[in-house]
Order: structure tokens, then sequence, then C-alpha cells
């Protein structure tokens, strides 16, 4: 085969070109002294680099996360030991005071010394770590204690801003619960909440249906639409008294639909639903056809296709809606309000924009979301709600102890401090000896409660720093894996770059001498 000059210079030229990208890649390796630059250099190394930086990443966020706790802690059981110090003074003014060598006058000076250590006292249980609450549990931005004794109070109900309820919403009580709760109310399935938390059936009366309330021979359900022979029909004529059912609604429905040579049947099936049908025994004849029913109430209201609706699925929760639950908490639905099953009186009514508890305009959306804060008597308004953060790959941390657990009667001893304080305030300033020995037992309980808790925030730290550690030595190891796939061995890169920086000087000798094979080089 014949080799032609331009043969031979594309050959030449062809491998200086791949020489240069070679010998300028080994260049690049070593200035950035890794082994793979990108993806296109080991695709199944870069997988594995990819990775591994992901689980740096993931690492980098816990040990942040467990910086967040661990001050949080920190601060916790900072303001916990100096709360504990309080309340060995309050013991040590109370054992002092109980005595016969004191009087009323010193009963007095030591009222005003209590006073101070409950505002000192005030100042630990509100602290703050950054600008949320440390004793708060969930309501970070509520201020855990306040300065007097409150009622149960129930608060104004609210809703979620995306709700498709047209409606409002209101609260009621009284609250007769010992722990501050925040109850919520989910809809699962749009439609309307069922009357008296139970089925429609034709005994239910119809004053009873989700909040009907008139019982005057002018309240009356109005029938429209059309009879079997496709006749338009409105009625008004039927009145609902106190003793009316759903069953004499069905009666009426009946005998005015029917027509000659075709009658109607109204039933409430098994899900509470008003089901109209012409009996097919005794079917429509020529020209009729079945009826179109249309229903209206005064105080509830009916659908086109022949159904009466209460049948919105719900769940409901009383931590303010980190666990939904239909199981262990019942809930009723009577008159537009919401009940729910637990005892402590939490009532929410539910009313169309006119106030008038219309059922035919109170439809409820799927995941509208309504809810009421309910707090107990005391000095207490946050929560019993815990707080916590993945601190490692499915590990989540327990980070806050709540004001409740450390200050009030639902704490492990069942002290509630300020009460506490208060009454041995109260006590020395009347000078009765007796309600300031009885103080004594409270105090020391308290302190026990505290250090308890100053305990549980002991404990945590020391699981985060057995996390720290556990994390500190996967990263170690991450570190090394990383290093094996990406970093270069700078001596076998110095030696190949030099290789083909000879290969690369002799590719330039040759493509200089293509030049010098022309016939003029071997002319005398």
């Amino acid at each position: 085969m014949r080799i032609t000059d331009n043969m031979r210079f594309n050959t030449t030229v062809n491998s200086l070109f791949s020489t240069q990208s070679q010998y300028n890649d080994l260049l690049e390796k070593i200035a950035s002294q890794k082994k793979v630059n990108r993806a296109s250099d080991d695709p199944v190394a870069a997988t594995k680099i990819i990775d591994i930086r992901q689980g740096k990443a993931a690492n980098e966020q816990y040990r942040k996360n467990m910086e967040s706790c661990d001050s949080w802690i920190s601060a916790t059981e900072s303001n916990l030991s100096s709360a504990y110090d309080l309340l060995v003074s309050a013991q040590m003014i109370a054992v002092g005071q109980a005595t016969a060598t004191s009087n009323a006058v010193t009963r007095q000076i030591a009222a005003q010394q209590v006073q101070s250590l409950i505002d000192e006292m005030s100042s630990l249980a509100n602290a703050k770590s950054g600008n949320r609450y440390l004793f708060s549990g969930s309501q970070t931005s509520t201020q855990p204690f306040s300065a007097v004794l409150s009622a149960a109070t129930i608060e104004q109900a609210q809703e979620a801003a995306d709700n498709t309820f047209a409606g409002t919403v209101t609260s009621s009580g009284p609250y007769t619960g010992t722990v501050n709760k925040t109850y919520a109310v989910k809809i699962t399935a749009d439609g309307i909440l069922k009357a008296g938390g139970a089925v429609i059936t034709a005994a239910t009366l119809i004053k009873d249906i989700d909040g009907y309330t008139g019982y005057a021979a002018t309240d009356y359900i109005h029938l429209g639409g059309t009879d079997t022979n496709g006749n338009a029909v409105s009625d008004d004529t039927f009145t609902v008294l106190p003793t009316t059912t759903v069953g004499d609604l069905l009666t009426k429905i009946n005998t005015t639909f029917a027509t000659a040579g075709a009658t109607v049947t109204a039933t409430i099936d098994a899900a509470g639903k008003l089901m109209v049908v012409a009996d097919p025994a005794d079917p429509p004849g020529p020209g009729d056809s079945l009826p179109a029913v249309q229903i209206s109430v005064k105080n509830f209201g009916g659908t086109a296709d022949n159904t009466l609706r209460f049948d919105a699925a719900y769940q409901f929760s009383t931590d303010g809606g980190r666990e939904w639950n239909r199981t262990d908490l019942s809930m009723s639905m009577a008159g537009g309000s919401v009940t729910f099953g637990d005892g402590d009186g939490v009532t929410l009514t539910f009313n169309d924009a006119l106030g008038t508890q219309t059922l035919g305009t109170k439809a409820f959306g799927e995941n509208d979301i309504f809810y009421v804060n309910a707090i107990a008597p005391g000095y207490y308004r946050g929560d019993s709600e815990n707080l916590s953060m993945t601190i490692n790959r499915g590990t989540n941390l327990t980070y806050n102890i709540t004001g409740a657990e450390a200050f009030t009667s639902a704490g492990s001893n069942g002290v509630d401090v300020f009460a506490t304080l208060y009454a041995l305030k109260d006590a020395l300033n009347n000078n009765n000896v007796q309600g300031i020995s009885g103080q004594l037992d409270n105090l020391k309980n308290a302190q026990n409660q505290v250090s308890l808790n100053q305990s549980r925030c002991g404990t945590k730290a020391n699981h985060l720093e057995v996390v720290k550690n556990s994390l500190a030595d996967f990263d170690t190891k991450l570190n090394d894996l990383l290093s094996v796939a990406q970093d270069a061995d700078l001596a076998d890169l110095i030696t190949r770059l030099s290789m083909k920086e000879i290969a690369l000087q002799a590719s330039y000798s040759m493509a200089a001498k293509i030049r010098e094979t022309t016939i003029l080089n071997f002319l005398k």
C-alpha cells in the first residue's frame, strides 16, 4: 500500500494532539491533586465520590443540629440549676420563719425576700435561647409563665389559612383539663359532619339534625324538582315541629313526587343518605320519568342528586396535630358543634357566613383544619409537647424540658413551684406559722422535681456526646474513603508527566521533519 505524505501528516498530527491532551490531563491532576476532576475521568469513582460527599454533608447537618441541641440543653440546665438554688433559699427562709424566735416583723421582711425569689424564678422560667422560650414546650413564641394566677381558658378557635370552609368556627367550654392542650379537627373527606356523631335514620328528629333550631309552624321543608311524569313540583306545606322525624319527611316525599301509574320510595340508607327512587314494582308509564328531587330546609340543605349528605370524614388531635387520632378520643357532633370526648369540655361550633348554621352552606373541604388552645388554671401558658431534632441517621433527640414538667403540678413530684412560693409569701405576710410549715414539704419536693429535670438535661448532654464521637469516627472513615477515591498519587503522576513530555518532544521533532520530505531536499 502506498503511504502518501498526507497520510503521514494526519497520523503525526493526531498523535501530537493525543499526546498533548494526555499531557494536559496529567498537568490538571497534579495541579488539583485529584485523580478525578470530572465525571468523565472515571464514572464509577465519580459516583462513589458523590455518595461520600452526600454522607459528609449529612454529617455536617447532624453536627449543626447537635450544636443547636447542645446550646439549648446547656441553657436549660443552667436555668434549672439556678431555679434549684432559689428553692433552697426559699426553704431556708421557711425553716427560719417557722420557729418561735421569729415574729410578724421578721416574717414581713421574709415575705419581701420571697417575692424577690419569685421574680428571679419567673425570669428563669421565662428564659430564652435565641428568640425562643426554653420552657414553653412546642409553643416557643409564647411566654410560658404569667405573673398572675389565671383561670381555665379556652382561646378563640382558629382555622388554617388554606381552608375551603366558608363559615366561621367558635370555641366554648368551660375547660376542665389539668394540662394545657391544643385541640384540632382535620377533615379527611369533604362533605358535612354527621349530626350527633351518628348516622341519620328515619327515627332521627329533624330538630336534632346538625343545628336545626326552628320549632314554629313557619318552619317548613321546601320540596322541589319534578315528579315521575316530568312535571315541576313545588311544595312548601311540610311543617317541621319538635316531634317531626326524618321518617315523616320520607312519607311526604313519597306522596309529593309520585303520580298515577308510578309510585316513589324515599329511604335513608346505611350511610345516612336520603335516596329517592321510583318503585320498580310499579314502574312509570309511557312518558313517565324518574323523579328529580331537590330539598331545602330552613336550617339544613339538600342536594340536586337526591342525596342529603352528613358524611364528612374527620380526625382529631389533642396535641396540636402531631398525632391524629380516631380511636383513643371520641368526638360528637350535635347542633352544629363538635365536642371532644375526653371529658375536658372543649367544644367547637361551626356556622355559615351568616351565623345561622345552615347545613347547605356549611361545606367542609378535604384537609380543612380547625384548632383551639385550652389553658389549664395556673401560671403556665405553654404546652406539654416535646421538641426533637435528628442528630444521626434514624436517631432523634428530644432536647427540651417543658415548663409543665419542671415548674407545675404535672411534673414528677406534683408540685406547682410558683403556687408554692406564692403560698409561702402569703403565709409570711399573714404571720401564719402553720402555713409556713405547711410549705416545707412542697419546697423539698419542688427541689427534687427541678433536680430530676436537671439530671435529664445531663442525660441528654451525655447522649449528644456519644453521638458526636460516633459521628466524628464515621466522618474520619468517610474522609479516608474520599481520599482513596479522589486523591492523586503525585509521584506516579510526575513520573508519567515526564514520560509524556519526552513523547511530546519527539512528536514535535517528527512533525518538524514532515516539511523536509519534498523533492527539493533530494536535488543537488
